[in-house]
């Protein structure tokens, strides 16, 4: 085969090649944030109680609609988060806001973490009608923000009787209408519930 000849083939046989690469779909990978014009933070929003922890992942879509890693800086409103995304939400009652930023691309994503608190107490039963020295078993529970019940701690107190650290009450000699609390302990939420107490028969 001729020299010529030769050069021939691998001239064809380069530009088959170029023709098949520049055909393919390739994907692409861009850690560095070429091409990427969003930035997703996923999840795009989670519940945590206090000290939870709650690993993020960050991805890059690209014009084309394509998700590509990307590499990126995480930081919080609130709480702490690791250089890998790996989130512990703090003891406070405030919502916090986790930031993943493209520092090569000036963009970022977010995504909202709320915190499990309580919300409500509850106090059951709502009304009790008792006769003179008679008893009661009150009992308090807590509704979180998020809908949930959750047991609480309370103090008691009560009127026209005594009440037990336990919420067990005892109604006193005087007929009357009385009321017994239930608050929540270090905090401010209370709920209350009536007591009737009947004059002896």
């Amino acid at each position: 085969m001729s020299l010529q000849r030769v050069r021939g083939v691998i001239f064809a046989l380069a530009s088959l090649t170029i023709a098949i690469v520049v055909g393919c779909d390739l994907p692409v990978h861009p850690r560095n944030g070429s091409d990427v014009v969003q930035v997703r933070v996923a999840p795009e929003s989670v519940a945590l109680d206090p000290n939870q922890t709650q690993p993020f992942v960050a991805s890059g879509r690209t014009a084309a609609g394509d998700s590509v890693p990307i590499d990126v800086t995480w930081a919080a409103s609130a709480g702490s988060i690791t250089a890998e995304g790996v989130y512990t939400a703090d003891t406070s009652a405030a919502d916090a806001t986790v930031t993943a930023t493209l520092s090569s691309a000036h963009l970022s994503g977010t995504s909202r973490v709320r915190k499990r608190r309580v919300a409500q107490v509850i106090l059951s039963p709502a009304a009790v009608a008792l006769g003179p020295g008679g008893t009661q078993q009150f009992t308090a529970w807590g509704v979180r923000n998020t809908g949930d019940s959750v047991g609480v701690a309370v103090t008691y107190s009560a009127t026209g009787g005594t009440i037990t650290s336990g919420g067990l009450f005892t109604a006193g000699q005087t007929a009357g209408s009385f009321r017994v609390i239930a608050r929540l302990t270090n905090g401010s939420l209370a709920d209350t519930a009536a007591v009737t107490v009947t004059s002896e028969p």
